[in-house]
């Protein structure tokens, strides 16, 4: 057993599993099956006498069952060692601070080591004095704290029972969670701003910048976002993440534009800036993101899904990272991969809903045939505040034909005609949708509806 922390007594087998148990059973790794897997492995594996055989490649084998001598498997150990740690450290500052021992897993290596907590020690309860004592004075201070606490919980329940009151009722067709803050990625910007501020400010311009990005067909956004991305790289050169914005943001434009030397020029930025990104962070699930957009921007498709399935097994709770894999598979025709990405357990309850998720999964569901489905999230998005553009009106409009309702057909052509007066929605989906009879499915419904391109 891995026992680092010498100063006082080693902590026993039964003591290290029931702090395994209440780490594995917090709030904090709640949906993160992986993780827990990963750590009660390294746990027992240590306990079992085995620590100094903790290598990536066994835990690759053993924990997530993929062949032996799998480099994406092992990158992604290490990823989920990053992971487990910012989760430890999150349990730890919080629910976890009055264990008795603590789990550590240090950087470098997997084998765990335990630490008593001092803190835990200090706050456990006195055992009470059996011996008869003179009741003490009545301290009337604390019974005004007391009755302050007690009203002030009595205001705050009644400010939350008239919020919920009126709050929204939660959408019908795809059930919905209260938002939550990403945890890990608030440990993660309080040690940053400890140790490199610069590198902070960056990643806070990379967040920015992609939720620009969608919707897609937006030139403004997208150059805006290329704009924050450009700042990001000049703030911290050493960044992954201004790299990978800026090769997803070409991207983008460079599927968007027509053939020629242009496009081209975009294209081979574009892939530039995603091999940079990859240069300084190999694993980094946006790197291979911005890889498969301007793979799928450059037709080849194959590396295209091969790099968004990797980024989305990398990192199976990014929101952003599903939502290009989505895309990336829909205008592919992969549509049995677009609906399990955009699958609402992958999306509700996280931080950043108002995503492309919704739409992605309703063009999706247009494509298959379901176009009632599809009215039903696409109005759904619109209501939670999802990404709006010409190409989900277009997919809205085409559903609404679809399932017999012309005049709302008719009335959403017109508007997204108002909004958008020079859309060019025919050569924009015959553009982005490598099959032409799945733009044809969506073009002609709208002909059919009323609309008449320019």
């Amino acid at each position: 057993m891995d026992q680092s922390d010498t100063g006082g007594p080693a902590a026993s087998p039964a003591e290290i599993r029931q702090s395994l148990d209440l780490v594995l059973s917090s709030p904090d790794f709640a949906g993160a099956d992986r993780l827990k897997e990963f750590l009660r492995y390294v746990v027992e594996a240590d306990l079992a006498g085995r620590a100094k055989q903790l290598r990536a490649k066994l835990i690759a084998v053993d924990v997530y069952q993929r062949r032996s001598g799998d480099a994406d498997a092992e990158a992604l150990v290490r990823v989920d060692a990053g992971r487990l740690r910012r989760r430890l450290e999150l349990y730890y500052a919080g629910a976890g601070a009055q264990d008795p021992w603590r789990i550590h897993v240090d950087r470098g290596g997997y084998a765990p080591r335990y630490a008593a907590q001092d803190g835990a020690k200090a706050s456990a309860p006195s055992q009470p004095d059996p011996s008869p004592a003179a009741p003490a004075p009545r301290d009337h201070s604390k019974a005004i704290i007391m009755g302050l606490s007690a009203a002030c919980i009595a205001l705050a329940l009644l400010s939350v029972g008239l919020w919920l009151r009126g709050a929204p009722r939660a959408p019908v067709s795809t059930p919905q969670a209260a938002l939550v803050w990403d945890q890990e990625a608030l440990v993660t910007r309080k040690v940053l701003f400890d140790e490199n501020p610069a590198r902070l400010q960056a990643l806070n311009l990379v967040e920015q910048g992609q939720s620009l990005l969608l919707p897609a067909p937006d030139r403004y956004r997208i150059e805006s976002a290329l704009g924050l991305f450009a700042q990001a790289i000049r703030l911290d050169p050493d960044y992954a993440g201004g790299y990978a914005g800026t090769g997803l943001a070409k991207a983008i434009m460079g599927a968007l534009m027509p053939p020629g030397p242009a496009k081209t020029e975009m294209l081979e930025q574009s892939w530039q800036a995603a091999m940079e990104a990859t240069r300084r962070a190999p694993a980094d699930p946006m790197s291979l993101t911005a890889q498969a957009m301007s793979a799928f921007a450059r037709g080849e498709d194959a590396i295209a899904l091969d790099r968004s399935a990797k980024a989305a097994s990398l990192a199976p709770d990014d929101v952003h990272v599903r939502d290009y894999q989505a895309l990336i598979a829909l205008f592919l025709g992969a549509f049995d991969v677009t609906l399990e990405a955009t699958d609402p357990s992958h999306h509700v309850g996280q931080p950043y809903q108002r995503l492309a998720w919704r739409n992605a999964r309703a063009t999706a569901y247009y494509l298959t045939g379901d176009a009632e489905k599809a009215v039903a999230l696409l109005t759904e998005a619109a209501a939670l505040g999802d990404p709006v553009s010409v190409i989900n009106h277009a997919v809205l409009a085409a559903s609404y034909h679809a399932v017999g309702q012309s005049d709302q057909a008719r009335i959403t052509i017109n508007r997204f005609e108002r909004a958008w007066p020079e859309n060019n929605i025919d050569l924009m989906l015959k553009g982005l949708f490598r099959d032409p009879a799945h733009a044809a499915q969506i073009i002609d419904a709208l002909r059919a509806a009323g609309w008449r391109a320019e």
